[in-house]
């Protein structure tokens, strides 16, 4: 749910990003999915996940 919270929170560039860089393709009887996104958006990214996720577990609810 955080996850999609803040993929949801994604700037345009961002996201514009993320979308141009997905790639699937379908064979006869599988389908690959294939990513590429800068590490230091990913690694930015992680980090706010991780704290929301302190945040969470120490019931601190504030926006901010």
């Amino acid at each position: 749910m955080i996850a999609l919270a803040s993929f949801a929170e994604l700037g345009d560039e961002q996201l514009n990003t993320l979308m141009d860089n997905f790639v699937v393709e379908e064979e006869e009887s599988f389908v690959s999915i294939g990513l590429e996104y800068p590490v230091e958006s990913l690694i930015n990214i992680l980090g706010s996940l991780a704290d929301e996720g302190r945040k969470a577990m120490n019931g601190d609810n504030e926006e901010g």
